[in-house]
């Protein structure tokens, strides 16, 4: 059975970006990854893309226009995916 209360962030299935510019592999943190700046602004739009077919992940910023991709290892990350979406705010 699944733990409860575990930290998505320590999840070895976890691939996705966060503040301070961290951009998480396989549950690790990373900073200096393909330039990825964490320059959110409060109505931004994003896009969220799921590509099975190509084992990546991307983000796309409508205000900044910038996009950034992961590949995923599906070694440490099988399918089927469950997206794991997180919006958090100081404000």
């Amino acid at each position: 059975s699944r733990a409860k209360n575990v930290d998505p962030y320590k999840n070895p299935t976890f691939y996705g970006w966060s503040t301070k510019n961290l951009v998480y592999l396989h549950g690790v943190p990373h900073s200096n990854i393909d330039n990825y700046q964490s320059d959110i602004d409060g109505n931004d739009i994003f896009q969220l893309i799921l590509d099975c077919e190509r084992q990546t992940i991307r983000l796309i910023n409508e205000r900044t226009h910038r996009k950034y991709e992961l590949n995923i290892d599906i070694s440490k990350c099988p399918f089927p995916w469950q997206p794991h979406v997180r919006i958090l705010s100081s404000l």
